[in-house]
């Protein structure tokens, strides 16, 4: 991901740096989407880190995301920030395997 404010060159963002980048309209979700899968495909291969990407899914989500905020809504103190959810946890859509 690319720095957010000041930061130096190589330095990842926080979740608080990007929600407030979003939410202020200096990035968009949709790029911040787009930097976490461009991140994903360089590391996950060796990481195997995600074990089911919903790339296309999280996609909408961030355009949704994008067209709010462009209509003045106020997102939630996250919005923008993509997350990975352990298949502990039902996600919709999802297999919950528990990691089995």
């Amino acid at each position: 991901m690319k720095p957010a404010g000041d930061q130096p060159a190589g330095t990842i963002a926080s979740a608080t740096e990007i929600a407030r980048d979003v939410a202020g309209g200096r990035r968009t979700a949709a790029d911040v989407l787009a930097e976490c899968r461009r991140r994903h495909e360089q590391c996950g291969p060796r990481l195997n880190a995600l074990v089911q990407p919903r790339w296309r899914a999280a996609a909408h989500e961030a355009a949704a995301i994008d067209e709010a905020l462009v209509r003045g809504e106020v997102g939630g103190p996250l919005v923008g920030v993509p997350v990975s959810v352990k298949e502990c946890f039902a996600v919709r859509g999802l297999s919950t395997t528990l990691g089995i």
